[in-house]
């Protein structure tokens, strides 16, 4: 195993080959194109007509389509932390629902999905 002073040479190398070849660090916190509201009728409408979707399976369409349009507004560019904090915010109110809970003891227990 190299030792500290191999791995810091090798890291000053790589951090240079970078530089001479124009890397640049991304940007923080850039902004995505988000479809709003628009957007979120379109992805939870694809499976209104499914008969084969539980109640709870429903409501995490929906907070996932919810997530994955930037919530409610119109299309618009948003940081990708508020995409994060959204993400977040529907995650925790989603793990305290029985019915979650009940679906990660399942995985936990048997390494399959319960559907419920």
């Amino acid at each position: 195993m190299p030792n500290d002073a191999d791995l810091l040479s090798v890291a000053k190398r790589l951090g240079r080959a970078l530089q001479q070849n124009g890397y640049a660090t991304p940007r923080r916190n850039p902004t995505i194109r988000v479809g709003g509201s628009d957007a979120y009728d379109r992805l939870f409408a694809t499976q209104a007509t499914s008969d084969d979707i539980t109640p709870h399976q429903r409501r995490v369409n929906a907070d996932v389509a919810r997530v994955l349009s930037g919530g409610e507004g119109p299309s618009r560019d948003v940081p990708k932390q508020m995409l994060l904090d959204l993400e977040r915010r529907y995650f925790l109110a989603l793990a305290q629902t029985p019915e979650t809970q009940a679906r990660l003891r399942h995985l936990r227990d048997t390494g399959t999905v319960l559907k419920n």
